[in-house]
């Protein structure tokens, strides 16, 4: 899928939400060839001053270089699902 869209998550390592939502949202993004980056609070402190995340986990859909879309706290494969088509990142078979 060729698209100017791309996932930021951010996260932390003592997060037990964002262990569980890292596979998941891993494996989606895999799925659909969406890009997806993944930011650890400790080791990029950067990247949560410069798009103001102050909680974890934390999803951005950037399109652009923009921020479009901002999701906070716990995730299920269900949610992901839904944030994913509703920027239209899922591919059609």
């Amino acid at each position: 899928m060729m698209t100017n869209k791309k996932i930021y998550v951010f996260t932390s390592v003592t997060c037990s939400p964002c262990r569980t939502l890292k596979p998941l949202i891993t494996d989606y993004a895999n799925l659909n060839d969406v890009p997806l980056t993944i930011f650890d609070m400790d080791a990029n402190r950067e990247e949560f001053l410069a798009h103001n995340v102050r909680g974890v986990p934390t999803i951005l859909v950037m399109e652009n270089d923009k921020e479009v879309d901002r999701v906070i706290g716990h995730q299920t494969y269900s949610s992901i699902d839904q944030l994913f088509k509703k920027w239209n990142l899922v591919n059609e078979l």
